[in-house]
C-alpha cells in the first residue's frame, strides 16, 4: 500500500523510469483490489503509460533516448505491460500496442545481417534480436517478423532493404536480408533525451558475415 501511494504521488518525469514505475502501480492496483485506492491507482497508471508512450516513442518507432539498448529495454517493458493487461483483462489505449509494433519495426530494420543489435549511443551489448520477435510475429500477424525470428526458414522477408526513420534520425541500408548482406547504419539523429553520444554521422558497417566498422 505504501509503495503504491508513493508511486501515485511521486513520479519520474519521463523515459524508462516512468514506464517501470507506472507498471508497478498498475500491478498493485490490479492484483490487490481490496485496497480502497486500487481502482484509482489502476486508472492513473494506464493514463501515465499512454502519455509516456506518446511522448517517448516517436511516430517512426524510435525511442526518445536514442540508444538501441534502452530502446530494447523499453520495448520489453511495454511488451510485459501488454501481456499483463491482456491476462488481467485491463483495457489499454490503442496507442500503446501501435507504438510497440513500431518499436519492433525500428529494431528489425536496424538489425545487423547476423541478427545482432547495432551499438548506437549507449548500445552496450551486441545482442541477438531475433529471439525477441517470436511472440510479436503472432501477436501482430507479421510475416516479416516471423522471417526474422526464424532466420528465413518461415514467413516472408521484410518489404524494404533500406529504411529511414526521420523522427529518430536513423538510416539503415542493406543489399538483401541474408546473413552475408552488405549493411550500413547511419546515426544522423538528435542527441536524445538520455544516453546519447555527440557523434552524429557515425556509422556501422557489416558485410559478408562479419563486422568491419563498429561503434567505437
Amino acid at each position: 500500500h505504501d509503495h503504491a501511494q508513493f508511486l501515485f504521488h511521486f513520479r519520474s518525469p519521463q523515459r524508462n523510469h516512468l514506464l517501470r514505475e507506472s507498471y508497478g502501480l498498475l500491478q498493485i492496483g490490479v492484483l490487490l483490489p481490496e485496497f480502497k485506492m486500487a481502482a484509482r491507482w489502476e486508472k492513473i497508471a494506464v493514463a501515465r503509460l499512454a502519455r509516456a508512450v506518446e511522448e517517448d516513442v516517436y511516430p517512426d518507432g524510435g525511442y526518445s533516448e536514442g540508444s538501441t539498448y534502452y530502446h530494447r529495454f523499453a520495448m520489453r517493458v511495454l511488451q510485459e505491460i501488454k501481456n499483463f493487461a491482456e491476462t488481467n483483462e485491463v483495457e489499454l489505449p490503442p496507442v500503446i500496442a501501435g507504438r510497440l509494433e513500431g518499436m519492433y519495426d525500428f529494431l528489425l530494420y536496424l538489425s545487423r545481417p547476423d541478427g545482432t543489435m547495432p551499438q548506437i549511443n549507449d548500445g552496450f551489448y551486441s545482442r541477438d534480436l531475433r529471439e525477441s520477435f517470436a511472440a510479436p510475429a503472432k501477436e501482430f500477424g507479421r510475416n516479416d517478423f516471423e522471417y526474422f525470428n526464424t532466420e528465413g526458414k518461415a514467413g516472408e522477408p521484410p518489404r524494404f532493404t533500406s529504411m529511414g526513420f526521420p523522427y529518430s534520425g536513423m538510416y539503415a541500408m542493406r543489399s538483401d536480408w541474408t546473413s552475408q548482406a552488405r549493411y550500413c547504419v547511419f546515426d544522423a539523429g538528435l542527441f536524445g533525451s538520455a544516453h546519447g553520444h555527440e557523434d552524429k554521422l557515425s556509422f556501422e558497417l557489416h558485410a559478408f558475415g562479419r563486422p568491419f566498422i563498429i561503434e567505437a
